[in-house]
């Protein structure tokens, strides 16, 4: 036997091998590992970064945030890396299911915050809302979207039918649709916001709480919130790409086409929630807003 009929019978060995592999495995596919290797390497890098950022500019409220969707992603990676040397095992799928569908709600959160507080320098008056209606709105949102996907991820995952995973689906695309549809109005709100300031078009008259607050503002003087909205644009945008994504796997279901092609989570899901989260690492809120 020649060198080449040995090398052709161990290539297609392997590839037999690797199509057994993705058959029994619950992904449909057998997990990259380079991607495993770099989503865990860059969730690990942005999240310590915002660990130290948190500290550093005494904003608390990025890690209940920004630093949890980091910790989720890396658990949720660290699966899936797991599971490309075991792709027939039932529980880092599981775990990969869970932590990739709620990990980017808590860094919505974040951006919901910043928000609120460039609308307090901006002046409430330009908000339909208050800004703290505007926050208990919007984070009371995420919190039951976050809820209604974690159940419904769990429910898929732990399913022994695909009628069984077909409902944990649905519970999840009610989740992932209640969340893509705060998030359209939280755009939608937020361009009002900079309309009206553009325009000088008060929509309400401010609290005697919002007037002793209120200072002068012109963005033109403040470059530096003008870059945090822009940040906070791209992140939401790349969030918003990512829900989008996610309502359109989840309805397509758990043997559809979009589910089962790997390039599709990668740059649509990993991809995009990975640049909201380094957005605003380089463009801090510590730094552009104080």
């Amino acid at each position: 036997m020649t060198s080449y009929e040995i090398s052709t019978m161990l290539t297609a060995r392997d590839n037999v091998t690797a199509t057994a592999a993705a058959v029994h495995s619950p992904y449909g596919y057998v997990p990259w590992e380079s991607a495993g290797v770099i989503f865990a390497l860059l969730f690990g890098i942005t999240t310590l970064v915002h660990l130290v950022q948190s500290f550093r500019y005494g904003m608390k409220f990025l890690l209940p945030t920004a630093v949890l969707c980091g910790v989720f992603e890396i658990i949720g990676w660290g699966a899936r890396l797991y599971s490309h040397f075991q792709p027939h095992q039932q529980n880092p799928y599981i775990i990969q299911i869970v932590t990739t569908i709620v990990a980017p709600i808590p860094l919505t959160a974040a951006n919901f915050i910043i928000l609120e507080r460039i609308i307090r320098k901006l002046g409430p008056r330009y908000s339909r809302l208050s800004p703290r209606n505007y926050l208990r709105l919007f984070l009371a949102t995420d919190v039951v979207a976050f809820l209604i996907q974690a159940g419904g991820g769990t429910i898929a995952a732990n399913a022994t039918t695909l009628s069984g995973a077909n409902q944990g689906g649905n519970i999840m695309l009610g989740g992932i649709i209640i969340q893509l549809v705060f998030m359209i109005l939280f755009i939608g709100l937020t361009a009002e916001v900079f309309y009206r300031y553009n325009v000088d078009a008060s929509i309400r008259q401010p609290t005697d709480e919002e007037k002793l607050e209120e200072v002068p503002f012109l963005l033109s003087d403040h470059p530096r919130t003008l870059v945090m909205i822009e940040a906070g644009a791209f992140s939401t945008f790349c969030l918003l790409v990512r829900a989008v994504y996610r309502t359109i796997e989840l309805a397509d279901g758990w043997d559809g086409t979009v589910i089962l092609t790997q390039s599709y989570f990668i740059i649509f899901d990993a991809l995009m929630v990975t640049l909201a989260m380094f957005a605003i690492n380089f463009f801090h809120p510590g730094y552009l807003l104080h």
